[in-house]
C-alpha cells in the first residue's frame, strides 16, 4: 500500500505556494539527503549539488515524493532566485576606492595576495578584457543549470567587474570564476553548486558572494558551512535594501547574515555610509560601494554601485592576510573587525559594522609589524593615543612577558583610556 504523504514532504509543498509564480522555480528542490546514502539503486535522476554535504537537486516533485517514500530525505526547500546586487550602472568617472582602502603598506611590502585562491561565485569573467592579460585568471567552471561546464564567458558584467576590484587589492592572487547566473537573477541551486565547487573542484581559500536572497535557507547554509568547516573564508554583500526594496534596511539578506560569513556594507567617497547599503547585525565591515570604477564588457571600464562591489575588496584584503600567513576564517574575521576604521558610533554599529576596511592596518598586523602599526594608528587617530601590548598562554592567561606566549594582542586607547578599536593579535614573532 502506498503510505501518505510525509509531513516533511508535505511541508515543502506548502512552503512553494509562498513564492509567486514569477519567483518559484516550478518543480525543482534543493533536498538533502540521509548520509552517504547510495543513489544508483534509486532510479531517481538528482543533481549533485554539494555532494559532500549529501545536497542535491531534484528537477520536479514525483523524484521528492520518492525520495521522501524510500526514507531517504531529510530535508527540502524549493529552489528559489537569488539577485546579484548591483544598481544600475553609470558613466565611467574617477577611480577612488583603492586610495579609500589605505593600500600604502601592501604596496611598499609588496603584499600581493601570490599563491592564495579566490573563488568568486558570479556571472562568470570576460577572460580576454586587457585588464586580465598579465593577472593570474584561472579557467574556472560554469555551474548553471544545463550550461557548458567549460564556458564562463560573462554576458551581463557583474563578474567581470568585481574581479577587477578583487586584483585591485590583490593583483597576483588566483582568480576562479565560479559562474552560476547568466544576468542579474539566478537560482539557489546553482549558486549551492558553485560555492561546492570552489571548495572541492578548486581547493578556494575565500570565496566572494556579491549575491543574496531576503528568505533563509536551511541548505544555503550547510553549503557555507561545509566551505567553512574546510578553511574557506567567506565574503558577502549584505544587500542594498536601503534604498531598493521594500523591506527596509534592517532586513537580513543571506548568506551575508550567516555567522560563518563576513558581511560587508558600503560606504561613498566622503566615507558616509552609501544611501543604499543595508543596516543591521550581518555588517561586519565596510568598504567602498558608491561610484565605483572598474573592467567593463566593452573592454575598457565602467562606474557602478552596489555592496556587490564593497565585497570584492574584502575578498582582495582577505587574500592579501592569506598570502602573509596562515590564519582561519574565524581568525581573519576578527582581525578585519580589530583593524577597521571606526567611523560609527564607538565600537560596533549596524551601520558601518567595526568599521571602513584598512588594508595598511590589516596588513601590518598580519606580519606583526608592531612599529609601522603604531605608527598608522596614530596617523589615524591623533597623537594622544597610547598602546599596550600584552602576551597570553595557551589558556588565555596574560603572561609578565612573552616566554611561553601563545598570543600577543595590542591595545589602544585614549588620554582617557577609553578603548580607540577592538584589541588586534599580533603572530609572536613578525613574519617575513
Amino acid at each position: 500500500m502506498k503510505r501518505p504523504v510525509s509531513i516533511l514532504f508535505a511541508a515543502v509543498l506548502l512552503t512553494l505556494l509562498t513564492f509567486s509564480a514569477s519567483a518559484a522555480q516550478p518543480d525543482r528542490y534543493i533536498v538533502r539527503l540521509v548520509p552517504a546514502v547510495m543513489l544508483q539503486g534509486t532510479g531517481e535522476d538528482l543533481r549533485p549539488l554539494c555532494a559532500a554535504a549529501d545536497l542535491y537537486l531534484a528537477e520536479d516533485a514525483q523524484t521528492l515524493e520518492a525520495l521522501d517514500e524510500a526514507g531517504l530525505l531529510l530535508a527540502a526547500e524549493p529552489d528559489q532566485p537569488v539577485m546579484l546586487d548591483d544598481l544600475p550602472e553609470e558613466s565611467a568617472g574617477e577611480s577612488w576606492h583603492l586610495a579609500a582602502l589605505h593600500m600604502d603598506y601592501a604596496v611598499e611590502h609588496e603584499i600581493t595576495g601570490a599563491g592564495v585562491r579566490v573563488g568568486l561565485v558570479d556571472s562568470g569573467v570576460m577572460a580576454d578584457h586587457p585588464y586580465f592579460a598579465d593577472k593570474d585568471l584561472l579557467d574556472g567552471a560554469n555551474y548553471c543549470s544545463g550550461g557548458d561546464p567549460d564556458d564562463i564567458s560573462d554576458s551581463y558584467g557583474h563578474g567581470t567587474f568585481a574581479a577587477g576590484l578583487i586584483l585591485d587589492v590583490a593583483p597576483e592572487a588566483e582568480l576562479v570564476p565560479l559562474k552560476c547566473f547568466e544576468g542579474k537573477v539566478g537560482t539557489l541551486a546553482d549558486v549551492i553548486a558553485a560555492v561546492s565547487g570552489g571548495v572541492d573542484d578548486f581547493g578556494c581559500d575565500v570565496i566572494n558572494l556579491s549575491l543574496g536572497l531576503t528568505m533563509q535557507s536551511d541548505l544555503l547554509s550547510a553549503a557555507v558551512g561545509y566551505a567553512y568547516e574546510h578553511g574557506v573564508t567567506l565574503m558577502a554583500a549584505v544587500g542594498n535594501n536601503s534604498k531598493h526594496s521594500t523591506s527596509g534596511p534592517d532586513r537580513l539578506y543571506y548568506p551575508a547574515a550567516y555567522d560563518e560569513v563576513i558581511g560587508v556594507g558600503s560606504v561613498d567617497e566622503a566615507l558616509g555610509v552609501s544611501t543604499f547599503s543595508s543596516r543591521n547585525e550581518s555588517v561586519l565591515i565596510a568598504a567602498p560601494g558608491t561610484n565605483i570604477t572598474a573592467p567593463a564588457l566593452t573592454g575598457g571600464v565602467r562606474t557602478d554601485s552596489g555592496t556587490s562591489f564593497s565585497s570584492p575588496l574584502a575578498a582582495g584584503a582577505a587574500a592579501l592576510v592569506l598570502s602573509q600567513t596562515d590564519m582561519t576564517p574565524e581568525a581573519l574575521a576578527g582581525l578585519l573587525a580589530a583593524t577597521s576604521l571606526d567611523l560609527g558610533e564607538p565600537g560596533y554599529d549596524t551601520t558601518y559594522g567595526y568599521g571602513l576596511l584598512d588594508v595598511s592596518l590589516l596588513t601590518a598586523a598580519a606580519a606583526g609589524d608592531g612599529d609601522a602599526l603604531r605608527a598608522l594608528l596614530t596617523d589615524r587617530h591623533g597623537a594622544g593615543i597610547g598602546f599596550f601590548e600584552a602576551y597570553y598562554n595557551e589558556e588565555g592567561a596574560m603572561l609578565p612577558s612573552d616566554e611561553g606566549a601563545g598570543a600577543r594582542k595590542l591595545f589602544t586607547f585614549t588620554e582617557s583610556y577609553q578603548p580607540v578599536c577592538l584589541p588586534i593579535p599580533l603572530p609572536i614573532a613578525p613574519t617575513d
